[in-house]
């Protein structure tokens, strides 16, 4: 397990989190969700920002974690990281060992 980037993404979530609400430093804000990796709704519906993602989605949004190659797509809704594809890429960047 990865503890270094652990207590990042915590310490990066307590921070930049206002209610549900998070701040991504230069893009903006972008709406909480454990609901879904990431999404946009050009129309606004779902939350006030038009975007949506959850702790790891938005790992992938923030420059601290997309330095080190975590990248959220907000178009397909993915999040990737060199070997592997949403909870496989947190699995991966984590270092946390996938359940059968």
């Amino acid at each position: 397990m990865n503890k270094e980037r652990l207590l990042k993404l915590a310490e990066v979530l307590e921070t930049e989190s206002r209610g549900r609400v998070l701040t991504v430093p230069g893009n903006g804000k972008i709406g909480f969700d454990l609901g879904v990796y990431a999404f946009h709704d050009d129309e606004n519906r779902t939350h006030g920002c038009g975007t949506a993602a959850c702790a790891l989605g938005y790992a992938g949004l923030h420059p601290w974690f997309r330095r080190r190659g975590v990248k959220t797509d907000i178009e397909s809704g993915d999040v990737k990281f060199p070997g592997g594809l949403n909870v496989d890429a947190a699995a991966v960047f984590f270092d946390i060992p996938r359940q059968p």
